[in-house]
């Protein structure tokens, strides 16, 4: 089932998709969630509410930012961290590279090739000096249950903190290379790893998985597809068009057709 993903905005149990600008249109759904991080990655997170409110007049973005993808087959929402700009010299590193690792993605994406991260030099020096930096904190926070990053790399981390004390850091990740390749080429989890480093570098909460997990049960709105918009800055907003799923009684001379444009 084919699913696009979503920047929203919502609180007390609800939720709407919001629109990002991109190359002089208004864009709400993306067809991978490395697309949209390439479009967040771009605003700062302390005026995101500032600049999105241009693009979103008539909706109230008082509350959390998240990303969701639908629809899905079991739970049809699933949500995501958003990634907005941290501006923070501590953390430049990791989100450049992130941004390096997302533009791959997004590029794979595009051209319909496997989906997996190049294993390269980039790649494998990035995620070596990550996974190092994050074997050598003595807190248990990261790999807490609240913590952002899988249960396949918390299970690798444990295994060295509680079985191979006495082996030095790159000697682990050396013995265990061929299982960190497999799993961080996939860009969620490098995703997942290197955000929950870089809110743990600055001081900030990293116990959110259960929130985010919880924002896909809540009542979120305009999770379609939508055409572009093209934006001019003090102009009025049109309503985009939208596709919606036909009814029976759409079905024209015995020729049924699976979607329609409507204007809304």
């Amino acid at each position: 089932m084919a699913h696009s993903y979503y920047l929203l905005n919502g609180k007390k149990g609800n939720g709407k998709a919001l629109y990002l600008l991109k190359n002089g249109e208004l864009i709400k759904n993306f067809k991978d969630i490395s697309a949209l991080d390439l479009q967040t990655m771009d605003i700062s997170g302390n005026n995101a509410k500032e600049l999105l409110s241009e693009y979103n007049p008539d909706i109230d973005l008082s509350g959390m930012f998240y990303d969701a993808s639908y629809p899905h087959s079991k739970t049809k929402t699933k949500t995501y961290v958003t990634i907005f700009n941290f501006e923070n010299k501590d953390v430049d590193y990791y989100f450049h590279q992130l941004r390096h690792f997302a533009e791959q993605r997004n590029y794979k994406k595009e051209h319909r090739n496997k989906l997996k991260l190049e294993h390269d030099r980039i790649f494998d020096d990035y995620m070596r000096r990550l996974l190092y930096n994050v074997m050598k904190i003595r807190s248990d926070k990261l790999i807490s249950y609240d913590s952002l990053i899988s249960f396949k790399i918390k299970e690798l981390i444990r295994d060295k903190k509680y079985n191979y004390s006495d082996m030095g850091i790159n000697n682990y990740i050396n013995s265990k290379i061929y299982l960190f390749r497999d799993i961080l080429s996939n860009y969620t989890e490098l995703r997942n790893i290197t955000l929950e480093y870089m809110l743990y570098l600055q001081g900030m909460s990293t116990d959110i998985r259960s929130d985010i997990n919880r924002y896909k049960y809540w009542d979120n709105y305009g999770m379609e597809e939508v055409e572009p918009i093209k934006y001019v800055k003090g102009e009025k907003i049109p309503k985009p068009k939208t596709y919606t799923q036909m009814e029976l009684a759409d079905y024209i001379t015995g020729f049924p057709k699976v979607r329609k444009l409507n204007k809304r």
